[in-house]
């Protein structure tokens, strides 16, 4: 970038026109400095500071103008430069906050071993470990890992029951164990489910007991990331065997009807309320969402219409607050299924069959939940209790202390964009918003309390590490703006545009400034309209 400066010193040089030529002009490059809203929250427009200096550094284009009509004599020294023209345009403004965050997984599990033996085979450090993976082999034992919430706490043979026994049961049939298609997914470990451990235990070369030791199972609620691996030759025993990094947390999705699942939604589809997961004989099974539940998926309610009503009242499908959410099926609550049948594409019974739709925590389903992989292929007869597709969201995430005065910048489910160290860039949205007040060091501290942003969609090659966090606060929608490089700034303050008149002239037209973005800055207080054309460097 050229500057241009005066040829000399003598303040009282002429300038007809009034227009500041030199771009070093400091005091009035602070003068708009100082207009910026350049606020300790970091909310700026993108390229502002940029935009002004490229605005100051147009100038040379009026000091040519100065030397072409210049009626003292005086030559003024301006170097030659090519000009050309930029048209005023219409464009949406967008005004960002930027907050320093630092990025990581938001789970760590810390693996205890209750094998006893020298450890023979062991994941790397980095490896990333999905459902069926060893993590280690201790002894004659193969440590695996399933996914599921409820920790390894018992041995299961046949016989026992419990929620311990339908994960496994949904976590084998996945893996593909169940052969025959004999397994019904419950709290019961059938002679069935043996048959299938034992398949299980065939392909990891270890004795077929059909029989499962605490001892073997690792559970986690999705894949990990190992970082802290189990050491080869070590002795293990009641004690750390290694640490994982949850990378995203998988729900199942339990069919809770039998009948020929026709189509599933496309891998990657955000899940919110009323997402249609999956088609079972023709009748759209639809993702509800559930208030007040705990947890990354609740699963199918059976004949619990309190969680229903909860779920309708959530999703606007009682307008008129007619409904009362008691588990008492009235008239309100029919006509609010009735709203939801007809707005999802189900029959419209009045009639709530569970096996139609799937309830949610509105955490998961606003937190990047997205669809991620069909268990049972379109076509096929599936029964009651079956896994049919698995959910998953991710755990990729920073925590940010935000000063209490400006939480109200921030919604649980509202996007935002998150950049890495090397600048590559990725959707994330707001998970959580914290209620306990944090008091800063220092007396003039502000409080604050912690904003929780996960990143959404793949995540599998981000590193860990610092980033920032972009929030949209406000937007101007078709704003006039201009290019910042055809502005030039006034020597009494202010800045002007050199506008292109269809008969070959130019006039100066004095501009207030609203707004930078990405090179343009937004014209108020003018008789400036899109399609004009401005002078500017070439």
């Amino acid at each position: 970038m050229t500057m241009v400066s005066s040829p000399s010193d003598d303040a009282t040089s002429p300038d007809p026109l009034g227009v500041g030529a030199q771009a070093t002009d400091n005091d009035e490059l602070r003068k708009v400095l100082s207009s910026l809203d350049l606020s300790p929250r970091k909310r700026r427009w993108p390229l502002a500071v940029l935009g002004v200096v490229a605005g100051v550094a147009g100038t040379i284009g009026v000091q040519s103008y100065l030397d072409r009509n210049n009626d003292t004599g005086s030559e003024l020294a301006a170097e030659q430069v090519v000009l050309a023209t930029a048209p005023v345009e219409t464009r949406d403004l967008l005004e960002e906050v930027e907050w320093n965050a630092s990025l990581g997984f938001g789970e760590t599990v810390e693996v205890t071993g209750t094998a006893t033996g020298t450890i023979t085979e062991a994941a790397q450090t980095g490896e990333t470990l999905e459902r069926g993976d060893r993590l280690a082999v201790v002894g004659d034992t193969a440590v695996v890992v399933l996914y599921g919430e409820v920790p390894p706490w018992r041995d299961l043979r046949e016989g026992s029951t419990g929620s311990d026994v339908r994960q496994l049961e949904a976590n084998l049939v996945a893996l593909g164990f169940d052969t025959d298609v004999t397994v019904t997914i419950d709290d019961d470990f059938t002679y069935n489910t043996s048959l299938m451990v034992e398949r299980w235990q065939e392909s990891l070369g270890v004795e077929p007991t059909g029989e499962v030791q605490q001892s073997s199972l690792v559970v986690v609620r999705g894949p990990v990331s190992v970082t802290i691996a189990p050491v080869v030759g070590a002795q293990a025993g009641a004690g750390a065997l290694a640490t994982l990094e949850v990378q995203s947390v998988l729900a199942a999705v339990v069919n809770d009807g039998g009948g020929v699942i026709d189509s599933f939604a496309p891998p990657g589809t955000p899940v919110e309320h009323g997402t249609v997961l999956f088609e079972l004989d023709d009748v759209p099974v639809v993702a509800l969402t559930q208030p007040d539940a705990v947890g990354a998926l609740v699963g199918t309610p059976g004949a619990d219409a309190e969680a229903l009503e909860f779920a309708l009242r959530d999703g606007g499908f009682d307008p008129a607050s007619e409904m009362t959410v008691d588990g008492v099926v009235t008239d309100a609550t029919r006509a609010a299924v009735q709203r939801w049948q007809q707005s999802t594409g189900l029959p419209v019974t009045e009639v709530v069959d569970s096996s139609g739709y799937v309830l949610l925590s509105p955490v998961s389903a606003g937190s990047g939940l997205v669809v991620d992989a069909p268990l049972i292929f379109p076509g096929t007869s599936t029964s009651p209790g079956r896994v049919a597709l698995t959910l998953s969201a991710p755990t990729m995430s920073t925590v940010i202390p935000i000063v209490v005065a400006d939480a109200d910048e921030f919604a649980v489910g509202m996007p935002v964009e998150v950049e890495l160290a090397d600048e590559a860039l990725y959707p994330g949205v707001v998970s959580d918003i914290g209620t306990t007040v944090t008091q800063g060091a220092g007396a003039d501290a502000d409080p604050t309390i912690d904003i929780t942003v996960v990143l959404t969609g793949e995540v599998s090659d981000v590193v860990a590490g610092p980033a920032l966090v972009r929030t949209i606060s406000s937007r101007i929608d078709g704003a006039t703006v201009a290019p910042t490089r055809s502005l030039i700034s006034l020597i009494e303050g202010g800045f002007a545009v050199e506008r292109s008149e269809p008969d070959g002239t130019t006039s100066l037209l004095e501009v207030e400034l609203g707004v930078f973005s990405d090179g343009m800055v937004e014209i108020l207080g003018s008789n400036l309209v899109p399609g004009d054309l401005l002078v500017v460097p070439s």
